[in-house]
């Protein structure tokens, strides 16, 4: 995905550098006039007096270059939560994007999975609890199982 939004010009990164260190970086993609940030960090240990912290610092900056570019949207994606309600958003919701391919195939794939997806909420919401417990406690003794085995190297793993 990043290869194809870099020959877009959709991929955007940032990143905030304090004596030739980086102290926040910043990722994201640029899209109908729309920065779409995906993903950020910054150096928690790092906190020069008077600034609030570096990641806020480069999301300002991030956001000051978003304007000079035209775009007008910062979206942070993701939940509603304190450290994106402070810079003043609306929130908005999608509820599901799905992309494939066109023509007869690719609907049939869509057909298949959304009917999949609606079979097994179907399920969530009819099968009784302890059947529903049962099937969890199953899959997490399959899956240690199969950590185990991989883990002695009796199965050799997909690389």
């Amino acid at each position: 995905m990043a290869t194809g939004f870099l020959r877009r010009g959709w991929l955007r990164f940032y990143h905030l550098e304090v004596d030739g260190v980086i102290r926040a970086a910043q990722f994201g993609f640029a899209f109908r006039g729309v920065l779409h940030s995906l993903q950020e960090s910054f150096d928690r240990d790092f906190r020069p007096q008077g600034v609030g912290g570096v990641g806020v610092v480069l999301r300002g900056m991030a956001i000051r270059e978003c304007i000079a570019e035209g775009l007008v949207s910062y979206d942070f994606l993701g939940g509603v939560e304190e450290f994106k309600t402070r810079w003043g958003t609306t929130n908005h919701f999608a509820q599901r994007a799905r992309i494939g391919a066109a023509g007869p195939a690719g609907g049939f794939a869509y057909f298949c999975t959304a009917k999949l997806r609606d079979a097994k909420l179907w399920a969530r919401e009819h099968l009784p609890e302890r059947l529903v417990e049962a099937r969890d406690r199953w899959r997490i003794s399959w899956r240690a199982w199969r950590a185990r085995k991989i883990a002695s190297g009796s199965e050799k793993t997909a690389s």
